[in-house]
């Protein structure tokens, strides 16, 4: 992902600690810092950082005795 200067792309966590404390540095609440978002797309990611394929959909599974065909 490249930015231009100036230009942060968005942080994916926050620790709680660090929410705190933006809070009370500006004066604020966590409501007024942060805007959910809610992202229905599944996204894998890979060692490097690049979106991998999407998840295979689950496959159904027999479970079958010993004896049985």
């Amino acid at each position: 992902m490249s930015t231009t200067r100036g230009q942060v792309p968005p942080p994916q966590r926050l620790s709680m600690d660090t929410l705190v404390a933006l809070c009370d540095i500006l004066g604020c609440t966590p409501n007024d810092l942060i805007k959910p978002e809610v992202v229905n797309a599944q996204v894998r990611k890979s060692a490097d950082g690049t979106p991998g394929p999407a998840p295979a959909a689950p496959r159904r599974t027999v479970v079958r005795r010993p004896g049985q065909s």
